[in-house]
């Protein structure tokens, strides 16, 4: 009688040898990401507009030649760091967020802590640009500010005229450009310091009146452009009201990709946009310098 053991054991390299199962096309064609409905701008919908877990408002895509392609808003990718968990980079910590643990807003630092945090580096990211004439001052003459200023007093009050914190805006700007208002466009028409949906503003330094073009890029991506997508679309304000302000996480994923492909995994983008756009957004808001991001 052969040994039971041996048997066993010859069992086991011939199960290794079989062949993997190999998806099919029907699977593969599962993948593919379509537009669910269009995106919801009409104020007097957005009232009524109750958004579930298929149901993100509009969405983005990436289709055939045959039809267009559309991403809402990309980040500029960062140096990943090698470390796993947090890493810190002089007294900046990254932290690896996830649902259920986002910082409350009561956590954020204030809008004065997180400017003087990152001043530096958007004045150097705008050293080309040269300071803006603002006309008359106090005490008579004229006088002039550095562009740095300006978009700091532009964010104040464009937040002031919406319902969006003034610290998300700054943080938003931050991952979007860094501050540069010269940023380059992407994707389909995304331009301006806070990469905004298509048609949004790039920086007119040439007009005449530069502290309403940067006023204008802020405008674009908080408030949104006239027209539906992809020849117009929602700001950030959009989505904030769609997903709740007190707790903005999904609304930035939204902002990124035009939608919310998993609720449960604010990283998961169906392929557009940057899975970590959240969470760096999270870690900006409570004090990252954006100079070394953690692996997580």
């Amino acid at each position: 009688m052969v040994n039971s053991r041996l048997l066993a054991l010859l069992a086991v390299p011939a199960a290794l040898a079989l062949p993997l199962a190999r998806p099919d096309e029907h699977s593969l064609a599962k993948c593919d990401i379509h537009f669910e409905k269009p995106v919801v701008t009409d104020p007097e919908e957005l009232k009524s507009y109750q958004p579930t877990q298929n149901d993100d408002g509009g969405s983005t895509t990436t289709t055939s030649s045959s039809s267009s392609s559309y991403s809402y808003s990309f980040a500029t990718p960062l140096p990943q760091s090698p470390s796993s968990g947090s890493s810190t980079a002089g007294t900046s910590t990254y932290q690896c967020f996830s649902n259920g643990n986002y910082p409350a807003p009561s956590t954020w630092l204030s809008f004065t802590s997180l400017w003087s945090l990152h001043a530096s580096a958007i004045t150097t990211a705008n050293s080309a640009v040269s300071a803006i004439d603002t006309g008359s001052v106090s005490g008579g003459g004229s006088g002039s500010s550095t562009t740095t200023q300006i978009l700091h007093d532009k964010i104040l009050l464009v937040a002031s005229d919406t319902s969006v914190d003034a610290r998300l805006i700054l943080a938003t700007i931050l991952q979007e450009s860094g501050g540069a208002l010269d940023a380059p466009c992407t994707g389909t028409g995304n331009c301006g310091l806070m990469q905004g949906p298509p048609g949004s503003a790039s920086y007119d330094g040439g007009s005449g009146d530069a502290a309403a073009s940067i006023e204008q890029m802020i405008r674009d991506g908080v408030q949104g452009t006239p027209g539906t997508w992809p020849n117009g679309g929602p700001g950030l304000e959009y989505w904030l009201d769609v997903y709740g302000g007190d707790e903005p996480w999904k609304a930035l994923r939204a902002y990124n990709t035009g939608s919310v492909p998993d609720g449960g995994d604010l990283s998961v983008t169906n392929g557009v946009g940057t899975e970590s756009y959240v969470v760096d957004v999270a870690n900006r808001l409570v004090g990252w310098d954006g100079v070394q991001r953690g692996s997580c």
